[in-house]
């Protein structure tokens, strides 16, 4: 919620939430200025909020986590960097990192990011460069999920708006760096390559995508297992190159960046994939899960329409649908 003490520009940001309870019906607000601006101490102009969504970890102990997308102002690359802060829902305090960083930064971690402008480099690291623009967002991230997957391997998945992808790291707050924390074990997508300049003639293709159209918006990262136990995530793009907005479901394929060589490429993320077209084009928002037990050639998801502003829509994978809500 933003009761105004945010900016509301692009997407961002908040400044509370709200937590509701049996025994408290009408929910207590939580100020998350307060909480998140002391973590950013070198943010220019102060610029640290969170942004978009945020997800709920139950923990062993029977507490709660709340996963938060927070976007701040970041003086090296002159540009409004993501960064996730974990908040424990009961004491209100901030939890570290399993390095014991206060927050963990897309940029700011070596495991995660990269300003190389060799193609390479850019494969198993989120590339950041130094922006010449004001307000300029490297790179809008969005959706978040933490989760663990059947093997018991932690993961962090995130979308990032403008990088046209969806993310999955092993959890940071759960594994060290030298663990492996904050390492890239999958991405799917078509975020942009970037020279030295800022400027992207090329896309990556990850994930082994059909097609060579280049992607506007991603959205909304939810995970899942299907009836016969395969892994995957459901994103929403916004625009995949076609006139309308589509769901995108892929299998789980984790790898280690130590398992190739020096000659990666886009090819090490390939997995198996399938969309489904949606009647609207959304050019921003949005967001989409897959309901019942998702069996090839019957799998169905319910989706949000975002700024195309039509409701609610139950879709099957044969492009069925059933429109649950006007806009």
């Amino acid at each position: 919620t933003n009761v105004g003490n945010a900016p509301s520009s692009g997407g961002c940001c908040s400044d509370s939430f709200t937590v509701y309870s049996s025994s408290n019906t009408e929910g207590e607000v939580i100020d998350l200025t307060s909480i998140i601006s002391p973590l950013f101490p070198d943010a220019v102009d102060s610029y640290s909020y969170p942004t978009h969504t945020f997800d709920i970890v139950e923990q062993e102990d029977g507490s709660a986590h709340a996963y938060l997308m927070v976007q701040y102002e970041n003086a090296d690359i002159n540009a409004l960097a993501d960064a996730i802060v974990v908040l424990d829902i009961d004491t209100l305090e901030v939890v570290p990192t399993a390095d014991g960083a206060k927050y963990f930064s897309f940029y700011e971690s070596e495991n995660a990011g990269t300003t190389s402008t060799t193609k390479s480099d850019t494969i198993f690291r989120i590339q950041h460069y130094e922006s010449s623009m004001s307000d300029k967002e490297e790179w809008h991230g969005n959706g978040i999920t933490a989760f663990t997957t059947t093997d018991g391997t932690p993961i962090l998945a995130i979308t990032h708006r403008s990088l046209n992808e969806c993310v999955l790291l092993k959890n940071p707050y759960e594994l060290t760096s030298e663990e492996g924390g904050g390492r890239i074990a999958q991405r799917f997508g078509r975020p942009g390559y970037y020279n030295a300049n800022g400027i992207s003639n090329v896309q990556h293709n990850f994930g082994g995508i059909s097609g060579d159209s280049s992607w506007n918006g991603v959205h909304n990262a939810w995970y899942s297992v299907t009836a016969d136990g395969t892994e995957t995530m459901t994103i929403y793009v916004n625009s995949d190159g076609s006139d309308s907005s589509h769901v995108y479901n892929f299998d789980l394929n984790l790898v280690d960046e130590d398992d190739f060589g020096a000659s990666i490429t886009d090819s090490v993320f390939d997995t198996e994939w399938r969309s489904v077209a949606l009647p609207w084009l959304a050019g921003s928002q949005g967001g989409a899960r897959p309901i019942g037990p998702q069996k090839d050639g019957s799998r169905v998801y319910v989706v949000g329409s975002g700024s195309a502003n039509k409701g609610v829509l139950v879709i099957s994978e044969d492009g069925e649908s059933v429109t649950c809500g006007d806009g």
